[in-house]
């Protein structure tokens, strides 16, 4: 579970660090042509966000496949699960269901952590029982 993580933590730097080239938008357009080419920087570098994030996806997703068939499975399955996760962030963020879709994740992470909580809990009856 660290490991997975330790490599979102990553994913979410590397997508904070990153940023295009600045271009000057001075170079060679009038004062009216300004507005559509900071319109087209834009698009860039909104393309370039996305992509960033869809090949560290693809990456991990190999690398989760390639771990699975050689080394640990779970471990393979959890860097698979980034990888697919990884890769829909740029997605999701700019959906207009992005407030329901992050509300059901944590929810769900929510459900998850007591349903966690309660078989420690349970199982630490089991064993002082015994």
């Amino acid at each position: 579970m660290f490991r997975l993580i330790a490599i979102a933590c990553l994913l979410l730097a590397s997508g904070c660090l990153s940023s295009p080239e600045p271009t000057s938008v001075f170079d060679d357009a009038s004062f009216d042509d300004i507005s559509s080419v900071v319109q087209d920087n834009l698009a860039v570098a909104q393309t370039s966000h996305t992509t960033l994030y869809t090949y560290a996806g693809v990456g991990l997703f190999v690398l989760g496949s390639v771990s699975m068939a050689f080394f640990n499975r779970s471990a393979g399955i959890q860097l698979m699960l980034a990888g697919v996760v990884a890769g829909s962030v740029p997605f999701v963020i700019a959906s207009e269901y992005f407030n329901w879709i992050a509300g059901a994740t944590l929810l769900a992470v929510a459900g998850i952590g007591i349903w966690h909580l309660w078989f420690k809990v349970k199982h630490a009856e089991d064993s002082a029982n015994v």
